[in-house]
C-alpha cells in the first residue's frame, strides 16, 4: 500500500458514483479488503483516463487524495485505495488542462502503441495516436488532437482547437472557442465549452452536448442524445430498430420553450423526448 495519491474522480450530476453519494471536502473509508474495479474507492491517476468512465457531456469532475492505496493496476491509470478525501471541484476546462499537464510528464516520440501519450502544449502543434487507451491532448492555439485506438480520448483547451475520436468509447472534449469535438465509435460522447463550438457523435449510444453560445450537438447514431445551451441548435436521428434504416432526421433551436437547454433530447416518433435522466 502507498502512503498518499493525488487523483481525479468524476460522477453523475448529482456526484454519485454506482450509486454512492460524495460531497466535496468529505473523506470517506472502506473496511473490506480492495480489489481493483470490484472493491474500494476508485479514482484515476491521468485526469483524461476519468472521461472513459465519466463522459464529458454529462458529468461532474474533482480532485481527489487517495490513502492506502492497492498496487494494482490495469490498462489505464485506474487505482484504488482503502480512504478517499474529495479537495475540490473541476470544471470540463480544469480537468483537460490537468491531463495536457499528465500527458506531457509521459509523452514519448512513438505514440501508435498501445498506452501510449501525445501531448502538446505550443500553438499550432497537433498531438495524434492510434494505440487502443492512447489518449492525446493539446493546450494551444490552433492545435488539434486525434485518436484512433479504442478507449482512446482526445482532448484539447486551445481556441480553434479540435478534437476527434473514431474507436470506441473513446470521448472528445474541447474548452475552447470555435473548437468542435467529433467521435465515430460507440460509446463515444463529444463535448465542448467554447462558444462557436459543435459536438458531433455518429456512433452508437453516443451523444453530444455544448455549453458555449451559438454552437451545434449533433447526435445521429442509433440510440443517441444531445443538449445544448439556448440559443443554440440540436440535431438527432431516429432509427427503425429492426431494419436499423434511418426514418427521419431532425433539428431544433434551443428556445427554452419547447425545447429547454442544458437538457438531453432523443427522438421517438418523430418528436423531440426528453431523455429520462438526462437534466
Amino acid at each position: 500500500m502507498s502512503e498518499k495519491l493525488t487523483g481525479y474522480k468524476g460522477f453523475n450530476e448529482k456526484m454519485q458514483c454506482l450509486g454512492f453519494q460524495y460531497k466535496i471536502g468529505e473523506t470517506y473509508k472502506h473496511g473490506d479488503t480492495l480489489r481493483l474495479c470490484n472493491s474500494g474507492f476508485h479514482f484515476c491517476e491521468n485526469p483524461l483516463d476519468v472521461l472513459r468512465y465519466y463522459g464529458p457531456a454529462t458529468s461532474k469532475y474533482a480532485t481527489v487524495e487517495g490513502e492506502g492505496v492497492s498496487e494494482e493496476k490495469s490498462n489505464d491509470s485506474k487505482r484504488v485505495s482503502s480512504q478517499l478525501t474529495i479537495k475540490e471541484d473541476l470544471s470540463l476546462s480544469a480537468l483537460i488542462g490537468l491531463g495536457i499537464k499528465f500527458c506531457l510528464s509521459k509523452a514519448t516520440d512513438k505514440v501508435s502503441g498501445t498506452s501510449s501519450h501525445a501531448a502538446t502544449s505550443g500553438d499550432s502543434s497537433p498531438a495524434a495516436t492510434s494505440g487502443d487507451s492512447s489518449p492525446a491532448a493539446t493546450s494551444g492555439t490552433y492545435s488539434p488532437a486525434a485518436t484512433s485506438g479504442t478507449s482512446s480520448h482526445a482532448a484539447t483547451s486551445g481556441t480553434s482547437s479540435h478534437a476527434a475520436t473514431s474507436g470506441y468509447s473513446s470521448p472528445a472534449a474541447t474548452s475552447g472557442d470555435s473548437s468542435p469535438a467529433a467521435t465515430s465509435g460507440d460509446s463515444s460522447p463529444a463535448a465542448t465549452s467554447g462558444d462557436y463550438s459543435p459536438a458531433a457523435t455518429s456512433g452508437t449510444s453516443s451523444h453530444a452536448a455544448t455549453s458555449g453560445e451559438d454552437s451545434i450537438a449533433a447526435a445521429v447514431g442509433r440510440g443517441a442524445k444531445a443538449k445544448a445551451s439556448l440559443g443554440s441548435w440540436i440535431v438527432l436521428a431516429e432509427y427503425n430498430p429492426v431494419s436499423c434504416e434511418v426514418r427521419t432526421v431532425k433539428t431544433a433551436k434551443v428556445d427554452g420553450e419547447k425545447i429547454k437547454a442544458d437538457t438531453f433530447y432523443r427522438l421517438e416518433g418523430g418528436e423531440f423526448v426528453i431523455e429520462e435522466g438526462g437534466l
